[in-house]
């Protein structure tokens, strides 16, 4: 049986550590001997510039031979910005802190729901979507409503797919869960879908 790893999961706020450790609860449980949520602090700049100023101390720490085993998870909203821009920032973070970017098989998974993550809760109660646009989607009253919208989730990536009008955002988020957490390589990019 291979060893328990700790995870280490950076997001902006509750919202974003309420879906990440009930996706876990359901598709991984008992796979960490320990997870560690650093949640953005309230009231000290924007969340997602937070996220981002973490990702390089992130990548030495899991990178450090000396530590025990760990994964790392981050999760960023796009908001105005597009996905790929999003995902860029985190390379230039790599470039001005001198480190290697991050090299496909490391543990450190990054999700970015466009524009934001309640795109994704719409989407997964059946709503039709549109990540591109400045329509906002409602936000939770509690963020554990969103248990129902994450068992959805669950459910289709059980079964290998998402359903019809999937944002592309959560696409990609699947095919990084699989190869990033699961260690499983998908066959072809956007395997996640119909």
């Amino acid at each position: 049986m291979p060893r328990k790893v700790a995870l280490v999961v950076y997001c902006e706020d509750r919202q974003h550590w309420a879906f990440i450790r009930r996706f876990l609860e359901i598709t991984r449980p008992g796979a960490y001997r320990e997870i560690r949520p650093k949640i953005s602090p309230k009231g000290r700049g924007a969340a997602e510039n937070w996220v981002l100023k973490q990702y390089a101390d992130a990548l030495r720490n899991y990178r450090n031979k000396s530590r025990p085993k760990h994964q790392v998870m981050l999760m960023r909203d796009v908001d105005a910005s597009s996905f790929g821009e999003r995902l860029s920032q985190f390379d230039r973070a790599s470039d001005e802190a001198s480190i290697k970017k991050r090299q496909p098989g490391e543990r450190v998974a990054i999700f970015l729901p466009a524009r934001n993550i309640e795109t994704w809760f719409a989407y997964l109660n059946g709503e039709t979507v549109e990540e591109t646009r400045t329509r906002t989607y409602r936000k939770l009253d509690q963020e554990s409503d969103c248990a129902p919208c994450v068992e959805q989730l669950a459910r289709m990536c059980g079964e290998g797919k998402l359903r019809r009008g999937a944002p592309p955002s959560l696409e990609k988020a699947c095919d990084e869960y699989n190869a990033r957490v699961k260690g499983k390589v998908p066959a072809t990019a956007g395997s996640a879908r119909r």
